[in-house]
């Protein structure tokens, strides 16, 4: 559990991640958005099935899958680099898949391998649209973008549907991912009532500031800001430059309304783990209208609502800003260690050494 966690920044080993986005952007999009971040995720998901029934597992496993979700949506609703706010994204969603994988239940696995395959075609597609903005604006600052919507309109529509998926908007993948994790959770894809409720309480949590910090993503990187002058491209982007983070767009549109394809690729890792609910709904763009419809509309709602008061929220969030941090814990550890280390040797290895 603990390579697991450390290899895909869950709290509290989820400092490193933003830290390491100096990277090209994509190198981040393969990288951080699909393969080397998800080794901890495909580790628990390999270990589930042997371990979820023993004592420790799933609160180890949902406990800090679900504080990550919720530490790095935060963290990301406050950030005004686009690659930053995508990187704290990414640890956010690191601890949603979790969750999912983690559970022990072919119902939530089911909806965690959905949610796989959506997260790494709209992050990579992110990543690689805040590279073209920066490759053609020379920033990445949110505040100072302006208008590039309209000077950039084929990216834009890219990151648009990109966003769409992460914040669960129909017809994308992600949107079909998020409601099947909802319809796991009140279809009791959890031994214990109790425990359903809260994993789905923080779920939805979850995923309202998961809304909240795309909109402001969209926003900042496209949208035109009053009394900020439109952002001059001094280097517009060629059709190769753009072809990736449509191609990508583009598989996340058509695999909302394809998921069942994905039904037969999931059953293959979900049958190996027990079925808890009475049935499980197979993997679909559309059920009708249930409960977790109406969920996945609030989570919208109330991402939106966070989003255009974010101005007081982010007053309240530097207001409530704690001096100690974990990757300051990190550097201080790793201090007292150099520090204990020079103590030793100059006790013990007096003299000339050799």
């Amino acid at each position: 559990a603990v390579a697991a966690f450390t290899k895909s920044a869950q709290f509290p080993f989820h400092f490193w991640l933003p830290a390491a986005m100096e990277a090209p952007t994509p190198v981040s999009a393969y990288l951080h958005a699909a393969a080397m971040v998800k080794a901890g995720v495909y580790l628990v998901a390999r270990f589930a099935p042997g371990f979820a029934e023993v004592p420790g597992w799933r609160p180890i496993v949902l406990g800090l899958g679900l504080a990550t979700m919720l530490v790095g949506g935060y963290r990301a609703v406050r950030q005004n680099d686009l690659k930053l706010l995508l990187a704290f994204g990414t640890v956010s969603q690191l601890g949603f898949l979790v969750v999912l994988v983690g559970a022990g239940s072919r119902e939530m696995a089911a909806a965690g391998l959905a949610m796989i395959v959506a997260h790494a075609l709209f992050k990579s597609t992110l990543f690689l649209a805040v590279g073209v903005v920066d490759h053609a604006t020379g920033t990445r600052d949110l505040r100072v973008l302006s208008g590039l919507g309209r000077r950039l309109p084929v990216l834009a529509v890219a990151g648009g549907l990109a966003g769409a998926s992460m914040a669960g908007i129909p017809p994308l993948l992600g949107f079909v991912g998020k409601e099947a994790a909802f319809t796991a959770l009140l279809d009791g894809g959890l031994p214990g009532r109790t425990v359903a409720l809260l994993e789905l309480t923080g779920l939805v949590l979850g995923s309202v500031i998961t809304a909240a910090y795309t909109f402001r993503f969209l926003w900042g990187a496209f949208a035109r800001k009053p009394g900020c002058a439109d952002t001059e491209v001094e280097h517009p982007p060629g059709p190769l430059l753009l072809a990736a983070p449509v191609a990508l767009a583009l598989a996340s549109l058509v695999l909302g309304p394809a998921s069942p394809l994905l039904e037969p690729l999931a059953a293959g890792y979900a049958d190996a783990l027990p079925l808890i609910a009475p049935e499980a709904e197979k993997l679909a763009l559309w059920h009708g209208l249930q409960p977790a419809l109406a969920l996945s509309a609030f989570t919208l709602l109330g991402g939106w609502v966070i989003f255009a008061l974010r101005v007081p929220i982010n007053r309240f969030q530097r207001r409530m800003a704690v001096g100690a941090s974990a990757d300051e814990g990190y550097w201080n550890v790793l201090q007292g260690l150099d520090r204990l280390s020079v103590l030793v040797t100059g006790t013990t290895q007096r003299g000339s050494l050799p």
